[in-house]
């Protein structure tokens, strides 16, 4: 395991919690409470935006079901919406991530 790795790790323990009670695509549908990778979303996806993907406003919360149709091109109205807010936002999102990665990497050399 890469330092990436070891930091996007960190970076989902520390978005799960702060995570809601209920998926944000408006289905309302409760998420579980052990920590579940496939039920958080970037926006902006990461591997269009590797720059963004440590920012915690670049996260949405789906259901495991919910995620994987939005994946597969079947956005909700709210997931939409916010993907239209994380492009408006790209700049926030952009520098909270580099933010993270800075504060994390830091840590794990011991700096």
């Amino acid at each position: 395991m890469d330092i990436d790795d070891i930091t996007l790790n960190i970076f989902f323990i520390y978005c799960w919690k702060h995570k809601p009670k209920r998926c944000q695509c408006g289905c309302g549908k409760h998420l579980p409470d052990s920590l579940n990778k496939c039920c958080m979303d970037h926006n902006l996806d990461k591997s269009k935006y590797p720059e963004c993907k440590y920012s915690k406003s670049n996260i949405a919360y789906y259901t495991p079901d919910c995620h994987s149709r939005k994946t597969n091109g079947f956005f909700s109205n709210k997931q939409l919406e916010k993907y239209k807010e994380a492009i408006e936002n790209y700049d926030f999102i952009k520098e909270e991530s580099l933010k993270f990665e800075e504060k994390v990497k830091n840590k794990l050399y011991d700096k």
